[in-house]
């Protein structure tokens, strides 16, 4: 038996597992077949030592099995052996989820990163404890100047989670490591903003903030009368900043009620604008 071929090579990327893919293998051919018996040789399996990766010190063996109107006078080639085989690393998937917190004057972070690997493995996380870097970035494009700085963001260092209000954008990275590469996640949104106090007055009134698709806008101001809050939406703020939300967009208002659970508070939207309605809107108090 000739040997046999690989369509791309004798390689494969990580899966967890040990086996190669048969289908691209294509065998040798039949040196020892007798004038036109009907005999077929195909691949049974083909089976790496490990399952770990490794570049051109890999043993593959690869079995065959035998069928057709006379194979039962023949037996099954022997192994074939291939001694350089390779397992590239796999590409891991890290994830952040975008967070909305209140301003506070302390640090804030992003949620910890979640890791998953190939199938076989699923949440590997545990495996970088410790080892996962975050970058902060006051730009979405996330260039090394868009970088948070001390005297800008509040962070402690450059880079750093900030604590100043405003949007930020984080991106989590891990090195190569064991059978997986390098690997950074996309950015997702740190909006810090200063709650709505509640204590603005007819003749001082305070701005009236929301939070669109992660981003914190002044749509006018609020004032406070006993237990009631008016916003008055000054209609220019509230073109500029919240038209130009696509369908489906998360607008957040900032709503506080002085010692009191929010969660337990409950509480009317009204409209004072004819032209203006709200249908099938989601609110989220904060």
């Amino acid at each position: 038996m000739n040997a046999p071929s690989a369509a791309g090579g004798w390689t494969k990327a990580y899966d967890g597992g040990t086996a190669f893919e048969t289908a691209d293998i294509t065998v040798g051919g039949i040196t020892n077949k007798v004038g036109t018996n009907d005999v077929i040789v195909s691949v049974a399996n083909a089976t790496y030592d490990t399952a770990a990766v490794g570049s051109g010190n890999k043993t593959l063996t690869v079995t065959y099995a035998i069928g057709g109107a006379d194979s039962g006078n023949y037996s099954a080639p022997a192994d074939a052996v291939i001694n350089t085989a390779s397992i590239t690393a796999a590409m891991p998937a890290i994830a952040l989820t975008p967070k909305t917190a209140v301003y506070t004057g302390n640090i804030i972070e992003i949620a910890a990163a979640t890791v998953t690997g190939v199938a076989a493995e699923g949440d590997i996380t545990a495996n970088y404890a410790d080892t996962i870097s975050y970058a902060y970035y006051t730009n979405e494009a996330c260039a090394d100047s868009d970088k948070t700085a001390v005297d800008r963001s509040g962070a402690a260092t450059a880079g750093g989670a900030p604590k100043n209000a405003g949007t930020y954008y984080v991106k989590a990275a891990i090195a190569a490591s064991g059978n997986y590469t390098a690997a950074t996640s996309a950015a997702v949104t740190l909006t810090i903003y200063h709650p709505s106090s509640g204590g603005g007055s007819s003749s001082s009134p305070a701005a009236a903030p929301v939070i669109v698709d992660g981003k914190t806008v002044n749509i006018g101001t609020e004032t406070k009368a006993g237990e009631a809050t008016t916003v008055t939406v000054d209609q220019s703020k509230l073109s500029t900043n919240i038209s130009g939300a696509a369908s489906g967009s998360s607008v957040v208002v900032p709503v506080s009620a002085t010692g009191a659970d929010m969660s337990r508070v409950p509480f009317n939207v009204t409209i004072q604008n004819s032209s203006a309605s709200v249908a099938g809107e989601t609110f989220v108090l904060w």
